[in-house]
């Protein structure tokens, strides 16, 4: 897959409301100068692009992509707009579309925050803007790839990421997440295929990993760092995972590093 296509650090958006519209609203039939990208939060709409014509209502979302053709109007609608450029192309805008959204909690508390940082006067503004605008968009997508992540495993994934250098225990994920422990477990491997201490114990690997292959750590650092108390734990779990023991792990990026060619970096 190419990663660049899928590149949004160069969107900056131009301009924002959240407002009710009543029947008189309408946008005129003209090109766009950027794209648009607006969420219907209750209520009904009517887009019409040079690809297609959307009716949207509550819970959906369209693109017009920047020069299309657009025209709109309602019946009576609440929206949120984002009128944004874009540095390069992005593929899931390529053209006009429609998202579903279903009024997601998530999404919904991005715009609560973009709206606030957007009318406030803070300097550092239009960075938090675009960050959570991003935030917008990826989760736009996901929702659309998978049809929305849980809430309460996005909570206890987001809660291991942030603590897995720690003790964590699956009680103390199930408190983050608001779920009594045994069903937290049960929910958690319905909905990944792995227990809790099976993916925090991937995250503590992948760092370990990262740690010996980059980082010049030694295996007894690069266990305590990746949050493994027992380094003979540490070996065997990171054997189960990586395939080799972290020595071999280390003495394999070696030659691998032996063998390339000066002038040239690693692929």
């Amino acid at each position: 897959m190419d990663e660049t296509a899928y590149d949004l650090s160069g969107a900056r958006v131009r301009y924002f409301v959240h407002k009710t519209c009543s029947r008189q609203w309408h946008l005129r039939d003209v090109r766009t100068s950027s794209f648009d990208l607006t969420f219907v939060l209750d209520g009904r709409a009517h887009y019409e692009t040079d690809e297609e014509s959307f009716e949207l209502e509550s819970g959906e979302a369209v693109l017009v992509p920047v020069g299309s053709r657009r025209v709109a109007y309602t019946e009576g609608m609440e929206c949120a707009a984002f009128n944004f450029t874009l540095d390069k192309p992005f593929a899931p805008f390529a053209g006009a579309g429609c998202f579903q959204w279903g009024t997601d909690e998530m999404l919904n508390q991005y715009f609560t925050e973009f709206e606030y940082q957007w009318m406030s006067d803070f300097p550092l503004r239009m960075i938090k803007c675009g960050g959570l605008f991003q935030l917008i968009v990826h989760r736009l997508l996901e929702l659309k790839q998978d049809g929305g992540e849980n809430l309460h495993i996005v909570k206890i994934k987001r809660y291991l990421l942030e603590h897995y250098t720690q003790t964590v225990t699956v009680e103390m994920a199930a408190d983050e997440a608001g779920l009594n422990p045994v069903y937290c477990g049960a929910l958690f491997k319905r909905h990944t295929g792995m227990s809790i201490l099976e993916y925090l114990n991937r995250l503590r690997v992948s760092r370990a990993r990262a740690l010996l292959e980059y980082g010049g750590a030694r295996v007894g650092e690069a266990a305590q760092q990746a949050g493994f108390k027992d380094p003979y734990y540490f070996s065997r779990v990171f054997t189960r995972y990586a395939g080799c023991s972290p020595a071999e792990y280390i003495r394999a990026g070696m030659k691998k590093s032996a063998v390339v060619p000066a002038g040239r970096h690693e692929e």
